[in-house]
């Protein structure tokens, strides 16, 4: 080691001393003599000159005695202590075959204060290079194994578990959104009068969801949900939990029975369309469905009190019939044991 440090020191002296030509000196250098396969080497070119010197770096890019450039760099002029002016070139060179290298000897030109040409020569760097292999092994190695990759499951789990969120989603859709009325309805139940609680529900629909065209569902919602709240309040039917058919169905089988059920079932029809099916009335129908239900709850309300007055008055007759039958008997007993 310590013989290639002053090979080193040496070759820069001789370079330098043979390359100093008047008023320009050059030197250059390698930063290791010895190197194996793919090494990278520094070789550097310095120049040292007064500032009426122009020099001319030639292509030296093929006249590197078999190594190959990697890169270059070209440093910026500066002046040392002296005054003089330093110019600094350097190539990293690389090679991939052994053996004995030499750089040789290359031609720098400049032009002088006269502006004469003058040729600068370098000197020659001897280099050794290197097997990456020592004597015990091997040229050629022994081919490895295939490596096993381990199977990658992120696809399946991913799928996996976007499609639980899909049926967890759907699920939630069909229990809670597909139903005819909201659950949340069903909490909703008037404990007042079923009838007035109606009424304010329609003239809620109709002053702020009938005329514009985008609340067309939420309208149709608002007018069956106060249809099948008043069924549900009045006369004990689970309206809100039953779609259109079993409501229908338990209309027509309720012992006292209702009016136009025909026209009723096309309105919960229509009802539904709007609600899950996305269809669109216009104003007109809008407005024509709901002065319909409005007058099919009050024709109910009114025959059903009717009926009720009806039912009360023969109620008392029967009632005051038995007061008298049993007065009679009364009496007719009392007659016989006095005899």
């Amino acid at each position: 080691m310590r013989n290639k440090k002053i090979f080193l020191v040496l070759t820069a002296i001789f370079s330098l001393l043979q390359s100093i030509n008047g008023e320009v000196s050059l030197t250059t250098s390698v930063n290791k003599n010895q190197l194996t396969i793919g090494d990278i080497v520094r070789y550097q070119v310095i120049f040292t000159y007064n500032e009426n010197i122009k020099i001319d770096l030639p292509s030296i890019g093929g006249n590197l005695g078999g190594f190959e450039i990697k890169n270059f760099e070209d440093k910026p002029a500066y002046q040392n202590e002296k005054k003089e002016w330093i110019k600094e070139y350097n190539y990293d060179i690389t090679t991939f075959f052994t053996g004995i290298f030499i750089i040789p000897a290359l031609d720098f030109p400049y032009m002088d204060e006269k502006n004469e040409k003058v040729v600068l020569k370098s000197d020659e760097h001897r280099l050794e290079v290197l097997s990456l292999t020592t004597e015990g092994d091997q040229d050629i190695r022994d081919i490895k194994p295939p490596m096993e990759i381990p199977y990658d499951y992120t696809y399946w789990i991913i799928a996996g578990i976007s499609a639980a969120l899909l049926g967890a989603a759907l699920f939630i859709y069909l229990r809670f959104f597909r139903k005819k009325d909201s659950l949340k309805a069903k909490r909703q139940i008037p404990h007042e009068n079923p009838y007035e609680w109606a009424m304010r529900i329609f003239e809620y629909a109709e002053k702020e969801l009938m005329e514009e065209d985008r609340f067309c569902k939420e309208f149709y919602f608002q007018l069956s949900y106060a249809l099948r709240g008043y069924l549900e309040s009045k006369y004990q039917i689970s309206a809100l939990e039953m779609t259109s058919d079993e409501l229908m169905k338990e209309l027509k089988i309720y012992p006292k029975g209702f009016e136009r059920l025909k026209e009723l079932g096309d309105f919960l029809t229509e009802s539904d369309f709007v609600k899950f099916a996305k269809s669109f009335f216009n104003y007109d129908t809008r407005h024509s469905d709901l002065q319909w239900l409005k007058n099919w709850i009050t024709e109910n309300e009114t025959s059903r009190l009717i009926d009720n007055d009806a039912e009360y008055q023969i109620d008392n007759q029967e009632k005051d019939i038995s007061k008298e039958l049993k007065i009679e008997q009364v009496t007719q007993g009392a007659d016989q044991n006095e005899d």
